[in-house]
C-alpha cells in the first residue's frame, strides 16, 4: 500500500537530515553514523506511511464522477 511512501520518507528526508540540514547547523556526518541514520530512517518513515494513510482515509470518498 505505501511502499514508496515508506522509501521517500526513510532514504529522502533522512539524507536530506544528514547532508543539509544538520550541516546548516554545524553538524557534520562522521564516525558510526548507524544509529543516527537508522533512527531517521524509521521515524521519518512511519511518519510519512502515517500521513500517507490518512491522507488516504480523508480523501477516500471525495472522488466526482
Amino acid at each position: 500500500m505505501g511502499r514508496g511512501a515508506l522509501v521517500f520518507g526513510g532514504v529522502v528526508l533522512t539524507a536530506a537530515s544528514v547532508f543539509v540540514v544538520d550541516p546548516l547547523r554545524d553538524i557534520w556526518p562522521s564516525g558510526n553514523m548507524l544509529p543516527h541514520l537508522a533512527l531517521g530512517f524509521a521515524s521519518n518513515a512511519m511518519w510519512d506511511w502515517g500521513a500517507l494513510v490518512f491522507l488516504r482515509a480523508f480523501t477516500a470518498g471525495s472522488e466526482a464522477d
